[in-house]
């Protein structure tokens, strides 16, 4: 699996958070990079992929990325 903002350091924590059955994470030393919640019929691959790529927006142009909770 090639998802080199993963690969970095920081945490990911994926589990279930508040109301969400599932939601990824991610944070580095400092504060939280982005927060997704799966999609119906995502499978864990698929968030990871694009929980990297919401990391690497955070990283690469200052986006942070948070699932709206409803």
């Amino acid at each position: 699996m090639d998802n080199p903002y993963i690969d970095g350091e920081g945490t990911i924590t994926v589990g279930r958070h508040g109301p969400f059955q599932c939601a990824a994470i991610a944070a580095d030393s400092s504060s939280q990079l982005t927060g997704l919640v799966r999609r119906d019929n995502e499978t864990l691959l698929e968030l990871l992929k694009r929980l990297d790529t919401a990391i690497g927006k955070a990283w690469d142009e200052d986006k942070l990325e948070v699932a709206p909770f409803v």
